[in-house]
């Protein structure tokens, strides 16, 4: 159930640039919220995948 105070943090990894953006959504809203809940990680150490 979607309620007026719903948030969705949204994340987007780029291992190739070693970045994550994230982004809070409000789908009540239909909306992204303020900058101040929108940022990005730099020179982010990924592990490494298997097989």
């Amino acid at each position: 159930m979607i309620t007026p105070n719903s948030y969705f943090r949204l994340m987007e990894f780029d291992p190739a640039a070693r970045t994550a953006d994230m982004k809070t959504y409000m789908p009540y809203l239909n909306k992204y919220v303020n900058a101040k809940n929108q940022f990005k990680l730099t020179n982010v150490a990924f592990l490494p995948t298997r097989g």
